[in-house]
C-alpha cells in the first residue's frame, strides 16, 4: 500500500452518571472530525445527550485529556501504555483512514509520485514541477516549469506524525535529520502551513502549483486531486477505499497493549 495509512485513536477518560442534561466534551484530531460529527448526531438522537467535539489537532487534544478539561480526545498518534497509565487514560481505535498527496496543478489531471519524489518535495530539494525526480515517472504528462509550494500542517498534528513517520521509513536521511514528529520546522523555503486538515485543504485549493499531505476525506470533500503513489514494491497505487482496506488489514492492534501501535 502506497498511501500512508493512519489509525486515529480516541483517547478516553471514563465517565459515569450521564443523563440528557450532560454535555460530553471532546477535542483533538481533525482527521476523524467528519465521522465524529455523524456519530455525535446519531448519539444525540438516540439518547438526548449532547457531545461537543472541537477539532484543534492531536497535540492539543492530548493536552486537554491529560488536564481533564475534556472527557475524551481524538489523536492520530497513539499514546504508549506507560503514558496512558501515568495519566489515568484509556484508548481504543475509532477511525481508520488514509493520508494522501493532494495537489493543485492547473491542466494536470493525473500525477504519479515516487517515494523519492515525496521525500524531495518534503525536504525542499525539488523546486519546480518539471524536476527530473517528478517528470521521470510522468511520461506524457506536460508538467509546467512552475515553482512548487509544499503545504503542511502548522499545528501539532497526528497527521504530520504519520506523514513524517512514513518519510522516516522510506528515507534514512529524513529519519536521521528530522524523524517522526507531530510538528517540526520544515526544511527549505517552499512551504506554507495550515491549521487542521481543513486548513491544508483550503490552502491547496487556493494555491496554484501546490502539493501537500492531507487525509482522504478532506481531499475528497474539497475536490482536491490526489496523486497516485509508489509503494514498497514499486507499484503505483490509486487512492481508493479498496486500497485503504487492504492496508488496514495489516494493522496490528492488540488490546492487551492498549491498542498501541506506532507503525500502523
Amino acid at each position: 500500500m502506497t498511501q500512508v495509512l493512519k489509525i486515529a485513536l480516541a483517547t478516553t477518560v471514563l465517565m459515569s452518571g450521564l443523563n440528557a442534561a450532560d454535555i460530553i466534551k471532546g477535542s483533538g484530531a481533525s482527521f476523524p472530525y467528519s465521522v465524529y460529527q455523524k456519530w455525535i448526531k446519531a448519539y444525540h438522537q438516540e439518547t438526548g445527550i449532547k457531545v461537543d467535539y472541537i477539532k484543534k489537532g492531536s497535540s492539543k487534544g492530548i493536552k486537554d485529556a491529560k488536564s481533564r478539561s475534556v472527557n475524551f480526545a481524538g489523536t492520530d498518534k497513539p499514546l504508549s501504555p506507560k503514558t496512558l497509565k501515568k495519566n489515568g487514560l484509556y484508548q481504543f481505535p475509532a477511525v481508520v483512514g488514509a493520508i494522501t498527496m493532494g495537489y493543485n496543478v492547473p491542466g494536470v489531471d493525473t500525477i504519479k509520485l515516487s517515494r523519492s519524489a515525496i521525500v524531495a518535495i518534503a525536504d525542499g530539494s525539488v523546486k519546480y514541477w518539471d524536476d527530473t525526480v517528478i517528470a521521470k515517472e510522468n511520461a506524457g504528462v506536460k508538467l509546467p516549469h512552475e515553482k512548487l509550494t509544499f503545504v503542511h500542517r502548522a499545528d501539532g498534528s497526528g497527521t504530520t506524525y504519520n506523514f513524517t513517520y512514513y518519510l522516516s521509513k522510506v528515507s534514512k536521511d529524513w529519519k536521521n535529520n528530522f524523524g517522526a514528529k507531530k510538528s517540526l520546522n520544515w526544511p527549505g523555503d517552499h512551504h506554507i502551513g495550515g491549521k487542521t486538515n481543513s486548513g491544508v485543504a483550503a490552502l491547496l485549493k487556493q494555491t496554484k502549483y501546490s502539493v501537500g499531505y492531507i487525509d482522504y476525506a478532506d481531499a475528497k470533500n474539497n475536490d482536491i486531486a490526489m496523486a497516485t503513489v509508489e509503494n514498497k514494491a514499486g507499484k503505483y497505487i490509486v487512492p481508493t477505499l479498496a486500497s485503504f482496506q487492504a492496508a488496514a488489514a495489516k494493522a496490528s492492534l492488540d488490546p492487551k497493549k492498549d491498542f498501541y501501535c506506532n507503525h500502523c
